[in-house]
């Protein structure tokens, strides 16, 4: 009876570590980035304050900076605001969706 005991202990604590080791396997391999997500929003918001700081950016300056916009993993849309001297910017991929309004 002992041994019998001991052989079911034996394969339950097996199966529990195969159980286990696959968890943790599945969770090292899934990817996570929100701090990338983070860095790009905040480098875009940077990068529109720098240009406007000074006054109405140029033609070439805002060009350069819709094209670094679309440098991202986004759809993007940008639109500079002479009114208000400052960009919206909208990002879009699956199941994303950043409206940044009047950056400046």
């Amino acid at each position: 009876m002992k041994g019998q005991f001991m052989v079911v202990s034996a394969v339950v604590a097996g199966l529990t570590m195969i159980t286990v080791g696959s968890v943790i396997s599945s969770i090292q391999s899934q990817t996570f980035e929100p701090e990338s997500t983070s860095y790009d929003l905040r480098y875009i918001e940077d990068e529109a304050e720098r240009i406007t700081s000074d006054g109405a950016p140029t033609q070439l300056e805002r060009e350069n900076y819709r094209k670094l916009v679309s440098e991202l993993n986004y759809r993007s849309e940008v639109v500079y605001r002479e009114d208000e001297n400052c960009f919206d910017v909208y990002l879009t991929s699956s199941g994303e969706q950043y409206n940044l309004e009047c950056l400046s």
